[in-house]
């Protein structure tokens, strides 16, 4: 039987590193989503849509990011990035 997916059951592992199509929200408050992986650097787009400008982190310099999204566990989008 498959275990639901939320927040609350969420590995260490998706918020201590970045995965694809993830979206995380910087101290400032600008939000970046992962393109991709690549090596041991995260690609990186502007916006919770990901159609800004882009910048590389190393996978796990997440830093004082915090976690916004994460498509695997949160089941809904926040409604005003639909």
């Amino acid at each position: 039987m498959a275990q639901y997916m939320n927040r609350m059951n969420m590995p260490d592992s998706r918020v201590l590193q970045f995965h694809t199509g993830q979206v995380w929200v910087t101290s400032r408050g600008c939000l970046w989503r992962v393109e991709r992986i690549e090596g041991g650097n995260a690609v990186l787009r502007r916006g919770f849509h990901g159609t800004g400008r882009i910048n590389r982190k190393g996978v796990y310099d997440v830093g004082r990011w915090r976690l916004f999204y994460d498509p695997e566990y949160d089941d809904v989008v926040p409604k005003w990035h639909r």
